[in-house]
């Protein structure tokens, strides 16, 4: 016995490869015809022996890709930070291409060469183009099965997110539009002017349940909109009672993180290790597995400090990271022009709705308004046109006056023979009786044909719960349903 151990100790002798490398399946919605879209992240770990070692070769599958036609070509990028572009003109965290090569066999195969410079982290993705015949639903996957460093084989090890209990595959998204209505807790449960029934579920495709906030410490909170509904309880029922009326529709439910920023700031500003503000995204993505929503939507509002933007890009990094292998979506609203930072984010997010509202003038949303954001997204910042989704009044502001407003069931309940084209008129507040703009049935058509016709994703609404009944005259939703509804692909 002891000769024989006598033949192992030269091998004994070898350095262990220390590299290791892990893969997650980040993204849970791809678009059918769009280019660049990422299915998968692999992480590679490297120590102070790997240093000068290279990673000649790597091999992926598509594993339970429905169609592997439905992928016309894979791309491999790198990174230093989980936090990236892809198809925007920023440079400051452009990820490099590091390859390219056809995935319709199922099988792909790189040679990154890529040689370790130092010890730490280092982020490839797998990043695919979807031919335009690819059908709705369809599953979208990818697996490394090599991975070849220093003239080694190194086994990948694929992970899912913390909290995330059984693999869900990304699909392709099945609608021809969004249509994305805002519904807070107290409407839910207070069912405002226009109780929601069964025939919304089938005409919107997502309803963002604006319910939840960001504490200071990290952890979630309960939005503050209306007196005694701001309680976990109120908002739990919320969530079963949307549950409950969309039945076996297919809109998903979304849960809605409103003015991230006061939350996010102050958290990142008492946490400056990087590890340690993870932790936030980590108690998101257990919040919301939990309840069993099918998206997350962080509200990007007005940060104090121009600098803040980038606290928002590390928490929709780190909720992939989180949301890994859940299929879970992930969305943002902003306003385009106000410390957004919208190059780290469009390959972060499946779609983001664009406040195109709340101008200080004679109309708060007038339709340039909405063009502008459209063509500054999708122009500007290359976005896909599948991810930009506009956004849509359903309430008033006060001619030059931003928080001086009503909804649009106070609107109708004050001017009951209101016509169609009318996009102003005097209301009556707490502020005394003034002069409030609104987009009105005719120009909520117009809006949703302009976006139908241009090639956008589809529309936003905030705040749907003022609306009145479908079968009013006036609905708003009524007005949207008959240009623009969930339609299939």
């Amino acid at each position: 016995m002891i000769k024989k151990l006598g033949y192992l100790l030269p091998l004994l002798a070898l350095p262990l490869q220390a590299l290791t490398v892990e893969t997650r399946a980040t993204h849970g919605v791809f678009y059918a015809g769009v280019e660049k879209q990422v299915c998968l992240q692999i992480k590679l770990e490297a120590t102070a022996a790997d240093v000068g070692k290279t990673v000649s070769a790597m091999s992926f599958t598509t594993g339970k890709t429905t169609r592997a036609a439905d992928i016309t070509q894979a791309r491999l990028y790198r990174s230093s930070e989980n936090v990236f572009t892809l198809n925007t003109g920023d440079d400051n965290r452009r990820a490099v291409q590091l390859g390219t090569c056809p995935a319709s066999s199922g099988k792909m195969a790189f040679a990154p060469n890529l040689t370790i410079s130092q010890a730490g982290t280092t982020y490839l993705w797998l990043v695919y183009d979807i031919a335009s015949a690819a059908k709705g639903n369809n599953k979208i996957d990818g697996v490394c099965s090599a991975v070849t460093f220093g003239g080694s084989n190194v086994k990948a090890t694929a992970k899912m997110g913390t909290y995330v209990k059984s693999r869900q595959y990304a699909t392709v998204y099945p609608f021809k539009h969004r249509i994305v209505p805002y519904y807070r807790t107290m409407w839910v449960m207070g069912w405002a002017a226009a109780p929601l029934n069964a025939t919304h579920f089938k005409n919107f495709t997502d309803i963002i349940h604006f319910g939840y906030t960001l504490n200071g410490d990290g952890t979630v909170n309960y939005q503050w909109y209306g007196e005694g509904v701001d309680h976990p309880s109120t908002a739990t029922a919320a969530r079963n009672k949307l549950k409950s009326l969309r039945g076996t529709a297919k809109s998903r439910i979304i849960a809605g993180f409103g003015h991230v920023d006061d939350g996010l700031t102050a958290f990142y500003r008492n946490n400056t290790d990087r590890n340690a503000r993870k932790s936030i995204a980590k108690n998101i993505a257990k919040f919301v597995l939990d309840g069993g929503y099918d998206g997350i939507d962080i509200d990007w509002e007005y940060p104090d400090n121009a600098n803040e933007w980038i606290y928002l890009t590390y928490l929709l990094a780190d909720l992939r990271e989180e949301l890994a292998g859940s299929a879970v979506s992930v969305s943002m609203a902003a306003t385009v022009w106000y410390m957004v930072p919208w190059h780290e984010t469009t390959d972060q997010v499946d779609f983001i709705n664009t406040m195109s509202y709340d101008q200080q003038g004679e109309q708060h949303s007038p339709m340039w308004i909405m063009q502008q954001d459209a063509n500054t997204c999708h122009s500007a910042l290359r976005m896909p046109k599948t991810k930009v989704v506009l956004g849509l009044p359903f309430y008033t502001n006060r001619y030059y006056v931003l928080w001086d407003q009503a909804g649009w069931n106070g609107v109708v309940s004050q001017h009951p023979n209101l016509a169609p084209s009318v996009n102003q008129a005097q209301m009556t507040t707490g502020n005394g009786t003034t002069m409030h703009s609104f987009n009105g049935v005719n120009l909520i058509k117009d809006k949703c044909k302009w976006v139908k016709d241009n090639g956008y994703g589809g529309v936003m609404i905030w705040a749907y719960d003022t609306d009145v009944a479908l079968t009013h005259k006036m609905s708003l939703g009524k007005a949207m349903y008959s240009v623009i509804k969930q339609t299939r692909r």
